[in-house]
């Protein structure tokens, strides 16, 4: 991670309001040809798959054999009337497995919302950690060179986690490595050394800012803190920022590894194939060939409840359903590209402010008259000079 002053920068240039809406946390706007084929597809997908044409023609199927019993059989009391009777008493079991499926369905849908939703409350506390490290980096560390490298490593963390979660390496060409280089915020060589090694490719980028930390921190003319006991102090500040970041790294690992039993699913399957073959049994006798219709109407919702699950069973993949994870990454280098940018631009000492006459004033002194504003009531306001 080179030095990348000019980089690290959003160089006066207005921010984009997408990027901007990111950053105030409200949803931007989209009305892409993108979203529109993704619902077209959800809807293929629960309507229009073959597992529907599956289930509707054995519901024909049955009910073509049903009917063809019906008619050859004019006594009631014998063993096809008989048979045809049972079958018409046992809509109420049906019922009864109905309500245990959509039970069912509901607890796995909401167990596969629960996984989204917390992807998203890990990702978001992986924004604020990373923020709030290179905050802490920049009010410390005085060295710019040091700085930058700290801010480009953190960076370099948001988008190996992103490609992490998605099973590729930083490298990929899916992914931001080679835009990083070009951007000036990665290195060719540190790239490739991050795609040769065998572990998690985010806990290089956590090695870079420790060592960052502790050669500033080992150097007194690389920081603005005075004293062992502010350094250590430090320190140990900046390790418990990194603890958070690499925390909401495994739940966000955790997630993303441990999804469904694969025996709850296969429960779910089971018991959906059990109803709808007890259903096209039930209904067809009374219901004729209008049963064939409404199994499979039963069919796309219940097929729309387990797409719903599937596509948050894995929150962290490029469909639009997704997480926004490059939307994520992207708020992280805006807000650390700020931090740097303030850093630059701001002349004046921080803690005093532009003028520190007016500071001073207003501060107070022992000649200074204090005024206190108060309500006595409603529609009277006093004021009060000591």
């Amino acid at each position: 991670m080179q030095r990348a002053s000019r980089r690290l920068s959003l160089e006066g240039r207005p921010i984009p309001s997408k990027t901007l809406s990111v950053q105030l946390g409200s949803k931007p706007e989209d009305v892409s040809l993108s979203k529109w084929l993704h619902h077209g597809l959800f809807v293929f997908r629960s309507c229009l798959s073959f597992g529907l044409l599956v289930v509707v023609g054995i519901s024909c199927f049955i009910t073509y054999f049903i009917r063809t019993l019906s008619a050859s059989s004019n006594d009631e009391d014998s063993l096809a009337g008989l048979w045809i009777s049972y079958l018409d008493a046992s809509k109420t079991v049906v019922s009864i497995v109905g309500a245990f499926l959509a039970f069912a369905l509901v607890i796995r849908t909401n167990i596969c919302y629960s996984r989204w939703w917390e992807g998203r409350e890990l990702w978001g506390a992986l924004i604020l950690s990373s923020v709030h490290t290179v905050q802490q980096g920049r009010s410390w560390i005085s060295n710019e060179e040091k700085a930058d490298r700290l801010s480009c490593a953190v960076i370099t963390f948001a988008y190996t986690a992103k490609a992490l979660l998605r099973g590729n390496s930083i490298h990929n060409e899916d992914e931001e490595g080679l835009k990083l280089v070009e951007r000036g915020i990665l290195c060719k060589e540190e790239l490739h050394m991050m795609s040769l090694q065998g572990g998690w490719q985010p806990h290089y980028c956590l090695d870079v800012v420790r060592a960052v930390i502790n050669q500033v921190l080992a150097k007194k003319g690389d920081t603005n803190l005075v004293g062992e006991a502010m350094r250590n102090a430090a320190q140990l500040s900046i390790e418990k920022t990194l603890r958070k970041m690499v925390v909401s790294l495994g739940g966000l690992i955790r997630v993303k590894s441990t999804g469904l039993p694969i025996a709850y699913n296969s429960l779910i399957y089971v018991f959906i194939a059990i109803f709808f073959l007890m259903a096209s049994l039930a209904w067809a006798p009374s219901m004729g060939w209008y049963s064939p219709v409404l199994i499979g109407g039963t069919y796309m919702i219940i097929n729309m409840l387990l797409t719903i699950g599937d596509c948050m069973e894995d929150p962290f993949g490029d469909d639009i359903s997704d997480l926004p994870l490059q939307k994520f990454c992207k708020a992280i280098e805006t807000q650390i590209c700020a931090i740097s940018d303030r850093r630059r631009l701001i002349q004046y000492d921080l803690g005093v402010g532009p003028n520190q006459k007016e500071a001073a004033s207003f501060r107070g002194s022992a000649n200074s008259a204090l005024t206190y504003i108060y309500e006595s009531d409603e529609n009277d306001t006093s004021v009060q000079t000591a």
